[in-house]
């Protein structure tokens, strides 16, 4: 359970650094046009923001035996 975790962390967390730095061409990718800068903001929130803080709760979780299984669950 602990790789797996881990390699959802270190997954998370690539996503996360790469729709930060490549947001206009990941939001295209996924049909998103930014018209201005509030969807350009809010993009990189629900995008970058939410999968980087998934890959720390799911590295959190592989800290201690007892957060396993809730962060398998939550996976």
């Amino acid at each position: 359970m602990k790789i797996y975790l881990l390699v959802n962390a270190v997954l998370y967390a690539v996503f996360a650094l790469w729709c930060t730095f490549a947001a206009e061409r990941t939001a295209v990718s996924l049909g998103y046009v930014t018209r201005n800068a509030s969807g350009q903001s809010e993009y990189l929130v629900i995008y970058g923001g939410l999968q980087a803080g998934l890959a720390a709760f799911f590295w959190w979780c592989t800290r201690d035996a007892q957060h396993l299984q809730p962060g398998v669950m939550l996976a």
